[in-house]
């Protein structure tokens, strides 16, 4: 059996499907308007604003803070067409698509700033008017704006060349030699350079880090910030020349022992 739904036919499973969106959507939309007209990501930035207002109204210096959250919410979200949208309607395509279009002057801390701004604008009506929106709607904002890993990337650039940092790795080796360190200031600096890694999570690594057989070092989180508390290691796959330099430090060792040391005799 064949239904028509405008120009398309569709046969009975797409029907359903379509009468089951076409019931949420009224259901949706039922639930949004109950209590007056639907809250817009526009109403709920200004109801942020204004609240941020108050709370600092009691101070008697000038907050640049709140005028500043203010500025940039006016210039890149107000702005934009996605100010009008309904919060019930709100997917997490409009808010990656609306991310994707800001202007590519803008630092890593700019955008980052904005999108907290933003984010916290809806978080705040999805607790003021949860009975107004959809369930997920948290979900939406989260998975929306979340930070993509590309822009972390960004934000800890490599600043010297691939030129710069050969050149350095010799150097080390230089003074490796010079000192009789065999080798430890070149594979310090080599698992530096190959993963990207703070000098205090390089620290960490321990041999049993190392996985030979996949070309891979588990680096412990960075301490910095609050996310290490959920995840302990970020696996770092590295070129096979990176392993065979650390072979001196990974043979007849204890897994638990750390990968990098140096024994420093004071007299």
């Amino acid at each position: 059996m064949l239904f028509r739904s405008g120009t398309d036919t569709l046969d009975f499973s797409q029907a359903a499907i379509k009468a089951r969106e076409i019931v949420a959507q009224s259901r949706a939309e039922a639930k949004a308007t109950a209590s007056g007209p639907a809250i817009s990501v526009r109403s709920a930035i200004n109801e942020y604003i204004d609240f941020r207002k108050r709370r600092n109204s009691s101070e008697t210096a000038i907050n640049h803070s709140s005028r500043d959250v203010r500025s940039r919410l006016a210039k890149y979200v107000l702005s934009h067409p996605i100010a009008e949208k309904p919060l019930h309607k709100l997917e997490d395509q409009d808010l990656r698509s609306w991310k994707a279009g800001l202007p590519r002057h803008l630092t890593i801390g700019t955008i980052r700033r904005l999108v907290n701004d933003l984010k916290a604008s809806l978080n705040r009506a999805a607790s003021n008017y949860r009975k107004q929106l959809p369930s997920d709607f948290a979900v939406t904002v989260k998975f929306g704006l979340r930070t993509e890993v590309a822009a972390a990337a960004t934000a800890r650039r490599q600043t010297l060349t691939d030129d710069e940092v050969r050149t350095l790795l010799q150097v080390a080796k230089s003074y490796d030699a010079e000192d009789s360190w065999s080798g430890d200031l070149y594979r310090m600096l080599n698992v530096l350079a190959s993963t990207g890694a703070r000098i205090s999570q390089v620290a960490r690594i321990t041999v049993g880090d190392v996985q030979q057989d996949r070309s891979t070092i588990m680096i412990p989180v960075s301490r910095k910030g609050r996310g290490f508390k959920n995840v302990e290691y970020t696996a770092v796959p590295v070129a096979h020349d990176v392993i065979d330099t650390l072979q001196p430090v990974l043979k007849d060792r204890k897994p638990t022992e750390r990968l990098l040391e140096r024994w420093r005799h004071k007299i």
